[in-house]
């Protein structure tokens, strides 16, 4: 009797295991995917970051004391 129930639902079972392993598989991928965006969003990032400094960093070494001190002037609060 439940050899025969069993036989009878086995492929409702089986359909319904493939669809939920379906969904969890596009839900791991997708949050894999959002995950290696991120982080290759973050190394763009950090990689423009460093260029930005070096040009900075090359613009004040070419600079002489006295513009360099005029720049950071513009940093610096008055004293009242």
């Amino acid at each position: 009797m439940i050899g025969a129930l069993l036989g009878d639902v086995w492929p409702y079972i089986a359909s319904a295991v493939g669809i939920i392993a379906a969904f969890v598989g596009a839900y791991v991928k997708g949050r894999k995917d959002a995950s290696d965006k991120a982080a290759r969003e973050a190394a763009e990032k950090r990689a423009s970051d460093l260029a930005t400094a070096k040009e900075i960093r090359d613009e004040i070494d070419n600079d002489s004391s006295d513009d360099v001190r005029d720049r950071l002037n513009r940093w610096v609060r008055e004293a009242d």
